[in-house]
């Protein structure tokens, strides 16, 4: 039986591009990033924004047993992926329609519904949209409490200005480490610190 967790490059190219999202969807590096962290991570999940990601991670972590957690604020695509979560029978993933809303210097997810595990050991961070107000800062504010030492943020665009300003300004509310991962497709790895 083939790892899940393992895709080559080639598949990741079709699916990217027959998932028909290209300027928003994930990219070959990221992807597999959140796959070799989903392998190698155990507890609750949260992903901000859903997408490819959450279809290939979904089909991953299938018998894992896993709690997978994500955020949609879009009404297209949080009916397309309810839709397809349905069609692949992935009932590991935990969909929310989460619109946003104003919060003090920020939009996030209106998550006062949504049924939160204590803590999140990873979380996939590619939304809400960069032209949303504030960007992704809400994640750490809004999540605080559930960030634990180890705690995992795959933090997806950060070759943008934005995305580099928002890691700055979470260095406020959390201590961690930054590793930023490849060139083309850059995204940071941050690793809460006691």
């Amino acid at each position: 039986m083939e790892d899940p967790f393992t895709v080559s490059d080639e598949l990741l190219k079709k699916l990217i591009v027959g998932w028909s999202n290209q300027g928003y969807s994930g990219q070959i590096t990221y992807l597999k990033t959140c796959l070799q962290f989903a392998k190698t991570n155990s507890g609750s999940y949260l992903e901000c924004g859903s997408g490819l990601s959450t279809l290939l991670l979904g089909i991953a972590l299938k018998k894992s047993g896993v709690n997978y957690i994500a955020f949609e604020n879009n009404d297209f695509w949080f009916n397309k992926m309810k839709e397809v979560l349905f069609k692949f029978q992935l009932k590991n993933v935990n969909l929310y329609h989460t619109p946003l809303v104003q919060k003090e210097g920020y939009d996030w997810y209106d998550h006062t519904n949504v049924p939160l595990p204590e803590t999140f050991s990873l979380i996939i961070c590619d939304g809400p949209p960069g032209q949303t107000k504030g960007g992704r800062l809400g994640l750490v504010p809004e999540m605080n409490s559930k960030l634990l030492p180890g705690t995992v943020i795959l933090l997806d665009d950060t070759v943008r200005e934005e995305e580099r300003s928002v890691i700055e300004k979470w260095k406020s509310y959390k201590k961690f480490t930054v590793l930023f991962n490849d060139l083309q497709d850059q995204h940071a790895i941050i690793t809460i610190q006691a």
